[in-house]
């Protein structure tokens, strides 16, 4: 069997096209990373799934691109005052979030969603 012929091959592919990263592919289908990433790597290169445009590039590359830093939530608390770490912890419990990543990926979604429907405002 040649190497980019697998038999979940149709699955991995459907799953690619719909923006599905090969490792989040290969934890979904209990697969080896490496081989999902073969799979994907032949298809992209002989056009069976078109080839990721600089859109498409998850954040590892925009961060390096740019040189911003991921930083950790430990550098968040240590930056906080301890009234200010009591309003976040206050708030992530009145949101009912189970996690102060979880309250930051809220506000992330928030600010962007408040962007673009500024921008399509001024667009518009």
């Amino acid at each position: 069997m040649p190497s980019n012929t697998h038999p979940q091959r149709p699955q991995i592919l459907d799953l690619a096209r719909e923006g599905m990263r090969p490792k989040d592919i290969a934890d979904r289908l209990d697969l080896p990373k490496n081989k999902v990433e073969s799979v994907v790597y032949h298809a992209r290169r002989t056009g069976c799934i078109p080839a990721r445009g600089k859109e498409d590039r998850g954040l590892k590359y925009l961060i390096r691109k740019t040189g911003i830093g991921y930083g950790h939530t430990k550098d968040l608390h240590d930056a906080l005052t301890l009234e200010q770490q009591s309003w976040l912890v206050d708030e992530c419990a009145a949101l009912g979030v189970s996690s102060i990543m979880e309250y930051m990926l809220e506000l992330v979604r928030d600010a962007h969603a408040e962007s673009t429907m500024k921008k399509d405002q001024n667009d518009g």
